[in-house]
Protein backbone atom coordinates (compact mmCIF):
# COMPACT_ATOMS: atom_id res chain seq x y z
CA UNK A 1 0.00 0.00 0.00
CA UNK A 2 1.09 3.27 -1.09
CA UNK A 3 1.07 6.07 1.94
CA UNK A 4 -1.58 8.83 1.15
CA UNK A 5 1.28 11.75 1.32
CA UNK A 6 3.02 10.19 -1.66
CA UNK A 7 -0.49 9.50 -3.38
CA UNK A 8 -1.28 12.62 -3.11
CA UNK A 9 2.12 13.91 -4.65
CA UNK A 10 1.79 11.77 -7.84
CA UNK A 11 -1.78 11.88 -8.57
CA UNK A 12 -3.54 14.59 -7.30
CA UNK A 13 -1.16 17.94 -8.76
CA UNK A 14 -2.32 21.32 -8.57
CA UNK A 15 -3.23 22.09 -12.12
CA UNK A 16 -0.84 25.21 -11.80
CA UNK A 17 1.83 22.70 -11.03
CA UNK A 18 0.89 20.63 -13.91
CA UNK A 19 0.90 23.54 -16.16
CA UNK A 20 4.70 24.86 -15.50
CA UNK A 21 5.90 21.36 -15.57
CA UNK A 22 4.67 20.60 -19.09
CA UNK A 23 5.50 23.70 -20.34
CA UNK A 24 7.72 24.33 -23.36
CA UNK A 25 10.15 27.20 -21.55
CA UNK A 26 11.54 28.17 -25.41
CA UNK A 27 8.46 28.55 -27.21
CA UNK A 28 6.97 30.43 -24.09
CA UNK A 29 10.16 33.07 -23.60
CA UNK A 30 9.33 33.37 -27.63
CA UNK A 31 5.82 33.93 -27.03
CA UNK A 32 6.20 36.39 -24.30
CA UNK A 33 8.84 38.50 -26.27
CA UNK A 34 6.35 38.77 -29.28
CA UNK A 35 3.62 39.84 -26.69
CA UNK A 36 5.55 42.41 -24.93
CA UNK A 37 6.76 43.53 -28.02
CA UNK A 38 3.28 44.40 -29.37
CA UNK A 39 2.49 45.87 -26.28
CA UNK A 40 5.21 48.36 -26.55
CA UNK A 41 3.80 48.90 -29.96
CA UNK A 42 0.14 49.76 -28.89
CA UNK A 43 1.88 52.08 -26.22
CA UNK A 44 3.72 53.50 -28.46
CA UNK A 45 0.69 54.45 -30.89
CA UNK A 46 -1.11 55.76 -27.44
CA UNK A 47 1.41 57.88 -27.29
CA UNK A 48 1.62 59.43 -30.82
CA UNK A 49 -2.06 60.04 -30.33
CA UNK A 50 -2.04 61.72 -27.74
CA UNK A 51 0.98 63.81 -28.64
CA UNK A 52 -1.00 64.90 -32.16
CA UNK A 53 -4.10 65.49 -29.98
CA UNK A 54 -2.54 68.04 -27.37
CA UNK A 55 -0.74 69.58 -31.36
CA UNK A 56 -3.88 70.00 -32.83
CA UNK A 57 -4.88 71.88 -29.72
CA UNK A 58 -2.18 74.02 -29.45
CA UNK A 59 -2.32 74.49 -33.16
CA UNK A 60 -6.03 76.18 -32.97
CA UNK A 61 -5.23 78.54 -29.94
CA UNK A 62 -2.28 79.64 -31.72
CA UNK A 63 -4.41 80.47 -34.92
CA UNK A 64 -7.42 81.53 -32.94
CA UNK A 65 -5.81 84.67 -31.60
CA UNK A 66 -4.39 85.49 -34.90
CA UNK A 67 -7.90 85.41 -36.72
CA UNK A 68 -9.63 86.93 -33.85
CA UNK A 69 -7.08 90.08 -34.77
CA UNK A 70 -7.85 90.01 -38.10
CA UNK A 71 -11.85 89.67 -37.49
CA UNK A 72 -10.74 92.87 -35.38
CA UNK A 73 -9.09 94.88 -38.16
CA UNK A 74 -11.73 93.50 -40.65
CA UNK A 75 -14.83 94.88 -38.38
CA UNK A 76 -13.36 97.96 -37.44
CA UNK A 77 -12.01 98.77 -40.61
CA UNK A 78 -8.85 98.74 -39.62
CA UNK A 79 -8.99 101.68 -36.86
CA UNK A 80 -9.06 100.01 -33.11
CA UNK A 81 -10.88 103.14 -31.50
CA UNK A 82 -14.30 101.76 -33.18
CA UNK A 83 -13.40 98.33 -31.82
CA UNK A 84 -16.70 97.69 -29.04
CA UNK A 85 -14.82 94.83 -27.39
CA UNK A 86 -16.92 92.03 -30.69
CA UNK A 87 -16.51 91.22 -33.65
CA UNK A 88 -20.30 90.49 -34.64
CA UNK A 89 -20.39 93.76 -36.56
CA UNK A 90 -18.86 94.45 -39.78
CA UNK A 91 -18.11 97.98 -40.63
CA UNK A 92 -19.26 97.44 -44.39
CA UNK A 93 -16.93 99.37 -47.76
CA UNK A 94 -17.95 102.85 -48.45
CA UNK A 95 -19.95 102.89 -51.61
CA UNK A 96 -17.43 105.16 -53.27
CA UNK A 97 -14.75 102.99 -54.83
CA UNK A 98 -12.33 105.52 -54.08
CA UNK A 99 -12.94 105.37 -50.21
CA UNK A 100 -13.16 101.39 -50.26
CA UNK A 101 -9.65 100.90 -51.98
CA UNK A 102 -8.12 103.53 -49.35
CA UNK A 103 -10.15 101.58 -46.43
CA UNK A 104 -9.01 98.24 -47.82
CA UNK A 105 -5.44 99.16 -48.46
CA UNK A 106 -5.55 100.63 -44.47
CA UNK A 107 -6.94 97.28 -43.45
CA UNK A 108 -4.64 95.01 -45.38
CA UNK A 109 -2.15 96.44 -43.68
CA UNK A 110 -3.23 95.54 -40.17
CA UNK A 111 -4.07 91.89 -41.12
CA UNK A 112 -1.30 89.68 -39.96
CA UNK A 113 -0.61 85.90 -41.74
CA UNK A 114 2.69 85.06 -39.55
CA UNK A 115 1.20 82.41 -37.86
CA UNK A 116 0.07 81.03 -41.04
CA UNK A 117 3.31 80.91 -42.51
CA UNK A 118 5.54 79.97 -39.01
CA UNK A 119 2.86 76.92 -38.58
CA UNK A 120 2.56 75.48 -42.30
CA UNK A 121 4.30 72.20 -41.45
CA UNK A 122 2.18 71.93 -38.37
CA UNK A 123 -0.69 71.87 -40.65
CA UNK A 124 -1.31 68.19 -41.15
CA UNK A 125 -2.30 68.27 -37.18
CA UNK A 126 -5.79 69.64 -38.35
CA UNK A 127 -8.26 67.48 -39.52
CA UNK A 128 -9.63 67.80 -43.23
CA UNK A 129 -12.14 70.09 -42.82
CA UNK A 130 -10.65 72.80 -40.74
CA UNK A 131 -7.58 72.48 -42.64
CA UNK A 132 -8.89 73.11 -46.20
CA UNK A 133 -10.83 76.40 -44.52
CA UNK A 134 -7.79 77.69 -42.34
CA UNK A 135 -5.80 77.41 -46.06
CA UNK A 136 -8.69 78.86 -47.85
CA UNK A 137 -8.82 81.67 -45.51
CA UNK A 138 -5.42 82.69 -45.69
CA UNK A 139 -5.38 82.42 -49.17
CA UNK A 140 -8.29 84.89 -49.28
CA UNK A 141 -6.34 87.48 -47.26
CA UNK A 142 -3.41 87.03 -49.54
CA UNK A 143 -5.78 87.93 -52.20
CA UNK A 144 -7.24 90.55 -50.79
CA UNK A 145 -3.54 92.27 -49.75
CA UNK A 146 -2.58 92.00 -53.38
CA UNK A 147 -5.66 93.38 -54.92
CA UNK A 148 -6.59 96.23 -52.53
CA UNK A 149 -2.75 97.22 -52.96
CA UNK A 150 -2.90 96.98 -56.74
CA UNK A 151 -5.73 98.91 -57.15
CA UNK A 152 -4.15 101.65 -54.89
CA UNK A 153 -1.86 102.80 -58.23
CA UNK A 154 -4.28 102.44 -60.58
CA UNK A 155 -5.90 106.02 -61.16
CA UNK A 156 -8.50 105.11 -62.76
CA UNK A 157 -10.54 102.47 -60.56
CA UNK A 158 -11.60 99.42 -62.86
CA UNK A 159 -15.52 98.47 -61.74
CA UNK A 160 -14.78 94.81 -62.28
CA UNK A 161 -11.79 94.32 -59.58
CA UNK A 162 -13.50 96.77 -57.65
CA UNK A 163 -16.31 94.20 -57.24
CA UNK A 164 -13.79 91.67 -56.41
CA UNK A 165 -12.20 93.60 -53.82
CA UNK A 166 -15.60 93.61 -52.25
CA UNK A 167 -16.45 90.13 -52.81
CA UNK A 168 -13.15 89.14 -51.46
CA UNK A 169 -13.46 91.49 -48.53
CA UNK A 170 -17.42 89.86 -47.52
CA UNK A 171 -15.55 85.92 -48.22
CA UNK A 172 -12.18 86.66 -45.72
CA UNK A 173 -14.60 88.04 -42.87
CA UNK A 174 -17.54 85.48 -43.81
CA UNK A 175 -14.64 82.40 -43.81
CA UNK A 176 -12.40 84.04 -40.77
CA UNK A 177 -16.14 84.22 -38.82
CA UNK A 178 -16.73 80.65 -39.83
CA UNK A 179 -12.93 79.57 -38.40
CA UNK A 180 -12.98 81.64 -35.32
CA UNK A 181 -16.70 79.91 -33.90
CA UNK A 182 -15.00 76.46 -35.08
CA UNK A 183 -11.80 76.76 -32.90
CA UNK A 184 -13.68 78.42 -30.47
CA UNK A 185 -16.21 75.30 -29.79
CA UNK A 186 -13.10 72.86 -30.15
CA UNK A 187 -10.77 74.87 -27.53
CA UNK A 188 -13.46 75.45 -24.71
CA UNK A 189 -12.34 73.86 -21.79
CA UNK A 190 -15.02 71.07 -20.91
Amino acid sequence: MIPLRSYYRIYIKPPVVRFFCNLNWQAASVIMAMLLFIAQLGCNAYDKIRDSSDQTFKLRVIFLSEINNNLLALSTGGDESYALGTVDICIPLPEDDKEAVDKMTFVATNLHDEVYYSQLDKLSFLPKDELNSVVKSYHSLTRLRTLSLELTFIKPLPNNKVKILRSEYNNLYNSLIALSSKFENETKSP
